[in-house]
């Protein structure tokens, strides 16, 4: 544990600056309280889905997470006289497939399924169900397709693909010590968690919805592939968000790129319990800073699945101890 605070602490005297950690964090201060706490609450993700068009969920996708992202980027180089990198083509066509392809997983998958769901007339319980195991296996195949195809149609320097986006084994050595305390650590969080109301309510992601009654589906079976989707779906966020919006964009912007992408973070947990969304500001933020040091996306995967899992598997057998 003492070596992750030295990591992060040496990264934070590097790289803080009040005025800019103050920007980004009154932003997202600002967006949670719009979302979970104003009266008729202005709940982003539920308005922007709630929109008929398609491509206008993407747009609107689109313009609030580059906006926001951008817009912190434009403070620091205010405040640290940096403009470098606002110069470099490879910078904005970075920005742009990012919140592109961010944005598309966001939407297509969803409404494509819901609506091939919807001309197949099956029972809604079914519907529900494969629509989350849908989403979970299409995105991840499409961000997997998507950054394949951008880096070899741009590698950069002539940089393999464990490098470009921190999928490497080289670097893992180091990153064992400090795996191993945030992984009990990551326990204890999950203890705590499930005694929060509103991660009791979410939680689990998984749904019987009678199907093993109904239509004699064994609950293992269906547990399988949802949490091995859930599990491909969580390698997918790290990958473009450690991978890509950190150590690919660091290339520009070197370690300014963890804060910004931290708070990007957080605001894709917007609709999950308010715990949970808060504290991805900070998990963002710490696994970036590990990923940018070691150049390796594995620590954030391993700690997400886990927790993620945990999560899960404490709350589907508090659920049935409850019957």
């Amino acid at each position: 544990m003492r070596l992750l605070l030295q990591t992060i602490l040496t990264f934070v005297k590097q790289d803080f600056h009040f005025l800019y950690y103050l920007a980004g964090l009154v932003i997202i201060a600002l967006i949670v309280y719009l979302n979970y706490f104003l009266e008729g609450s202005f709940f982003i993700p539920l308005t922007i889905y709630g929109l008929d068009s398609t491509p206008m969920k993407f747009l609107f996708f689109f313009f609030f997470y580059a906006f926001i992202y951008l817009f912190l980027l434009l403070v620091i180089s205010w405040f640290k006289n940096e403009y470098h990198f606002w110069q470099k083509k490879r910078f904005y066509g970075k920005v742009v497939f990012f919140f592109s392809l961010l944005s598309f997983i966001r939407v297509y998958p969803h409404d494509l399924l819901k609506n091939f769901y919807a001309s197949i007339e099956i029972p809604k319980s079914l519907t529900i169900y494969f629509l989350d195991v849908g989403i979970f296996y299409s995105s991840s195949l499409i961000t997997l397709l998507a950054l394949l195809a951008f880096h070899w149609l741009n590698s950069f320097n002539k940089e393999n693909l464990g490098s470009f986006y921190g999928l490497g084994w080289k670097n893992l050595a180091p990153i064992v010590k400090i795996y191993i305390p945030l992984f009990v650590f990551s326990i204890f969080l999950v203890v705590l968690a499930n005694l929060n109301e509103s991660i009791q309510r979410h939680y689990p992601l998984y749904r019987d919805y009678g199907m093993a009654k109904e239509y004699g589906i064994a609950v293992w079976k269906s547990l399988t592939l949802f949490e091995v989707g859930y599990g491909f779906f969580l390698f997918q966020i790290e990958l473009l968000f450690r991978g890509f919006l950190v150590l690919s964009l660091s290339r520009e912007l070197k370690g300014k790129a963890i804060f910004p992408a931290s708070i990007v973070y957080g605001l894709v947990h917007l609709g999950k319990p308010l715990a949970e969304c808060l504290s991805s500001v900070l998990g963002g933020y710490v696994l970036g800073i590990v990923a940018y040091k070691h150049k390796s996306i594995w620590l954030g995967v391993l700690v997400h699945v886990v927790l993620a899992w945990s999560m899960e598997f404490t709350a589907f057998f508090l659920k049935r101890l409850e019957y």
